[in-house]
């Protein structure tokens, strides 16, 4: 009998006196394929709230504090669920704590069929929440790194966590000198995610009783987009000297984890957004081949209060087009340092594909994501696609097999004016200001 079978019959049989409802019995017989972990979380389970008490057995919160556990889930497909036949059952420990919603499990279903996969698999998961605060109950949060949206799935050979870990409740001290602070928050919710760029300012504020700092992102609103706190008593000697560090900003994110800086002065790394103008690389690679892989770039001086941009590459041409197999390393080299930030319309692929190209501190200096700034404006339903993105701002699409002119369909949507007349502002300064 396959592992599938065996279990979904387990879950519709009568309850058993050794096992709850919402146990799970995994057959040993093949161990679940693991789909890739991005650190992103991107999609929620539904139903916890039927399955507090097993989800408190995972996450061990029962002193009533606010669980934060790093595990890994199993999606089960449920196909005998009297409710949805294309259900997905969400299992951790063996234990039931939850579903994909119906869109996602159809989606789901669709993924694992385009791909020929009759096999468990699973993913890296995240709980939170489950605190009790006066009394009050909170319901139990669990978030799963699954990216549906790409054509091909991949794997990774095991699970990041195999068994539960719980993260810090509090940001850990990195470093802390009389000019600066780093700060690492182990874990911030999708909302304040979305809120939140590379370099962007922070607010704070100090409770009424002097006891915590919060810091939150820009544009929240009352209680929401809080990043961290931060007890005094916690961080007496950092607490001590905190009204000189007037710049607070996010200097990292790693999917849902992000490193706060504080400084006497702003960050360097983003000190073109407080500058009048800015210097961007927009940039493609060509990698269908790799023995002649070609890297385009185009290099625009860019206005930071309207965001208008004039195309420039110093004394070369605006446009620079680099054959990687005739060394042109190193010319390819000299624009990137030039630049205050480098964009693409696909930030990840672009980004990794340099990494093999140029030395890494190159790299690390700030990236924008077309695609994702799209998204963020809300148009990630009908406008997904580079191609479709220059329809709506009726600028030239891009020709598949020119990196340039896929460079210059990215410039062009980002030079585009946001109102009717070419004295409005472009979508460049925003996607710079907030994106970046």
């Amino acid at each position: 009998m396959g592992v599938v079978a065996s279990i979904i019959r387990f879950l519709r049989s009568p309850t058993s006196k050794k096992s709850s409802p919402s146990q799970v019995a995994l057959a040993p017989r093949e161990s679940p394929l693991h789909w890739k972990a991005s650190g992103r979380f991107p999609i929620s389970a539904v139903g916890e709230s039927f399955y507090k008490d097993s989800i408190r057995k995972i996450a061990k919160n029962f002193n009533g504090n606010r669980a934060l556990v790093l595990c890994t889930a199993v999606l089960l497909l449920d196909d005998n669920n009297e409710h949805d036949p294309n259900a997905v059952a969400v299992c951790i420990n063996t234990m039931k704590v939850g579903h994909l919603s119906r869109q996602t499990a159809i989606c789901f279903r669709n993924v694992l069929a385009r791909n020929r996969i009759d096999r468990l698999t699973s993913c890296d998961a995240i709980i939170y929440g489950g605190g009790v605060i006066d009394e009050f109950e909170f319901d139990y949060s669990i978030e799963l790194d699954l990216d549906l949206e790409k054509s091909v799935i991949c794997f990774d050979a095991q699970p990041t966590h195999p068994q539960p870990v719980t993260l810090p409740s509090n940001p850990t001290l990195l470093t802390h000198t009389n000019t600066e602070f780093f700060l690492r928050v182990p874990y911030i919710d999708r909302f304040t995610l979305d809120l939140c760029s590379q370099g962007c300012a922070l607010t704070q504020w100090e409770k009424p009783d002097g006891s915590e700092i919060h810091l939150f992102a820009p544009r929240s609103i009352g209680g929401t987009g809080r990043i961290a706190v931060l007890p005094k008593k916690g961080f007496a000697e950092l607490v001590r000297g905190w009204d000189e560090y007037r710049y607070l900003t996010v200097h990292k994110i790693t999917g849902r984890s992000i490193v706060v800086r504080g400084g006497t002065e702003c960050d360097p790394k983003y000190a073109f957004k407080h500058r009048d103008y800015a210097t961007v690389a927009i940039i493609h690679i060509d990698q269908r081949n790799p023995v002649t892989a070609t890297v385009g770039v185009i290099m625009v001086h860019i206005d930071m209060g309207k965001g208008n941009g004039k195309v420039t590459v110093g004394s070369r041409p605006h446009h620079a087009l680099f054959h990687l197999a005739d060394s042109d390393v190193d010319n390819l080299k000299e624009l990137v340092q030039n630049a205050d930030v480098l964009v693409s319309y696909d930030m990840e692929s672009q980004k990794n594909g340099l990494n093999h190209i140029l030395s890494e501190a190159l790299t690390e200096k700030p990236w924008g994501c077309l695609r994702t700034f799209w998204k963020k404006l809300g148009n990630a339903d009908s406008f997904h696609s580079l191609a479709a993105i220059s329809d709506q701002c009726n600028v030239s699409p891009p020709a598949d097999d020119d990196a340039l002119t896929q460079c210059q369909t990215v410039a062009d949507v980002l030079l585009a004016h946001t109102g009717k007349t070419k004295r409005s502002r472009t979508y460049m300064v925003t996607f710079l200001r907030h994106y970046v």
